[in-house]
């Protein structure tokens, strides 16, 4: 019984040691940590175990010269050998590592060669003063590669971290051209590499503004360095370029890589600019086209209309003859609806012409105020005179909304001239009310009429509006071109 209890003892301090680096299996990304910008603009972090704070590193760091101060660092490698009393080698890299605690280095000889293992320790500048020496105070043994670097992905992706995903891909990449990988897994280090660069890209992009057009072309080279896919690539530069079609550097990916053009400030491939010309003309011919049928049927109208005309004129002329004054009204309205519509601008001048010869305040509505609606420049202008010539309150009235939304400025020119030679003071009122036509240019016509007519040399709309108010009730002031010249 004793002799078991013995064996039982000595066969439980053999698999110690073996049992404590199995326990060893640990994911350093469970430690609390840090984040710390560096001046760069890249994330790194402290970490915390054993109630100190370890930067991480890589393990480059090692190779560092002419250390000033000691610095408590954490990074992680692939062992490789215990040579001599307590240095520890690690593949792939160089350093001069020092254990000096002799538990730990049986723990370190019980790993295998390619183990992981997170060490933490402190670098201390050599006693040359030319390199250091870093210092074990712990390590850990880490899963393998593929689950432990899986485990990060899902982690990262937890956090929506874009850096920490990328930098994972190229830990990937590091550890595939090293050649310490198990080949066998060589095809899922590279999807889970391409899967967190992909995820990498995504998080940024969707950090990115609407308008950033720079940010969206360096994310897109970023895709083109890390994942080399044109097409991804190429679709990016084209959302860069419909932000900013003049965006330097995506314009010159467009011309020289995608064989792209520009036109009217839009990019296209040159097939789509050969169709879009092609379609353009086609567009402009049937526009042609159908401007030419619409012409010659227009002169056809007016051709008819023409041979029309007096016999039209005539029986407008018997119908105004009528002493029934609803029938005149009538009458009236039929004649302004005719010269308004009319596709004979002849008929319609001599349409205004009857209409201003009726000594009736229906001529001008419903009459005038219809026929000033008309198309031809040369009718609305025999209007506007028949309108001044007139000069009841209806035919200013209507003078000055027919004014105020005319469009032709020789046109305009005619009616304004026609409302300064008639003059007086509702005259000037309905020139300033005409001030509110959308066109400058008219509105430039309607304040030299004003100018003409009352000797004011204001020139802006607000002003003539503010020296009307004030004097429009005045008896001593004369309106009349004559008067101001």
């Amino acid at each position: 019984m004793f002799r078991v209890a013995l064996a039982a003892i000595g066969f439980m301090l053999l698999a110690a040691p073996l049992a404590r680096a199995e326990q060893d299996d640990f994911n350093v990304e469970d430690l609390p940590r840090k984040e710390i910008l560096l001046p760069d603009g890249r994330k790194t972090y402290n970490v915390q175990y054993l109630n100190r704070l370890w930067w991480e590193v890589d393990p480059a760091v090692l190779q560092e010269r002419n250390l000033l101060e000691s610095k408590d660092i954490s990074f992680e490698a692939k062992f490789d050998m215990v040579r001599g009393s307590n240095e520890i080698k690690l593949l792939g890299v160089k350093g001069h590592i020092l254990c000096q605690d002799p538990q730990k280095v049986k723990q370190f000889k019980d790993l295998k060669r390619g183990d992981n293992i997170w060490l933490c320790g402190t670098l201390k500048p050599a006693p040359e003063g030319q390199s250091v020496d870093f210092f074990v105070a712990e390590f850990k043994r880490l899963p393998k590669d593929l689950p432990r670097f899986e485990r990060r992905y899902e982690l990262y992706k937890e956090r929506n971290d874009a850096d920490a995903m990328e930098d994972l891909g190229h830990r990937i990449t590091k550890l595939i051209n090293s050649q310490i990988s198990d080949f066998n897994q060589h095809d899922q280090f590279v999807a889970l590499r391409t899967k967190s660069w992909s995820t990498s890209i995504q998080l940024r992009k969707r950090e990115l503004q609407a308008d950033d057009a720079d940010g969206l072309y360096n994310l897109a080279v970023k895709t083109n360095d890390l994942l080399r896919r044109p097409h991804e690539f190429h679709e990016m530069i084209r959302q860069v370029l419909k932000i900013d079609p003049n965006h330097p550097q995506a314009s010159r990916v467009a011309r020289e890589e995608m064989d792209m053009v520009k036109l009217d400030g839009r990019w296209m491939t040159r097939e789509d600019q050969e169709k879009l010309v092609a379609d353009e003309a086609t567009r402009r011919e049937q526009m042609e086209a159908a401007q030419r049928e619409a012409f010659e049927r227009k002169q056809r109208m007016r051709e008819a209309a023409a041979k029309e005309r007096q016999k039209k004129l005539g029986s407008f002329m018997t119908a105004l003859r009528t002493q029934d004054l609803k029938k005149l009204e009538g009458a009236l309205r039929s004649l302004g609806e005719a010269v308004r519509d009319t596709p004979d601008p002849l008929f319609g001048r001599m349409g205004i012409d009857v209409l201003a010869s009726v000594d009736d305040p229906a001529s001008v509505k419903p009459g005038l105020d219809l026929a000033v609606r008309c198309e031809y420049p040369d009718v609305r202008r025999d209007a506007f005179e028949a309108l001044a010539w007139r000069g009841d309150e209806p035919a200013l009235a209507t003078f000055s909304d027919a004014l105020r939304r005319e469009e032709d400025l020789p046109t305009a020119r005619a009616g304004v001239d026609a409302l300064v030679r008639r003059g007086g003071k509702q005259a000037c009122a309905v020139l300033v009310e005409s001030l509110g036509n959308e066109s400058d240019r008219i509105g430039s016509e309607v304040v030299e009429g004003l100018k003409s007519l009352t000797g004011q040399a204001f020139g802006t709309r607000e002003e003539w509006e503010r020296w009307w108010q004030a004097n429009k009730e005045r008896t001593d002031l004369r309106f009349s071109a004559t008067d101001q010249q």
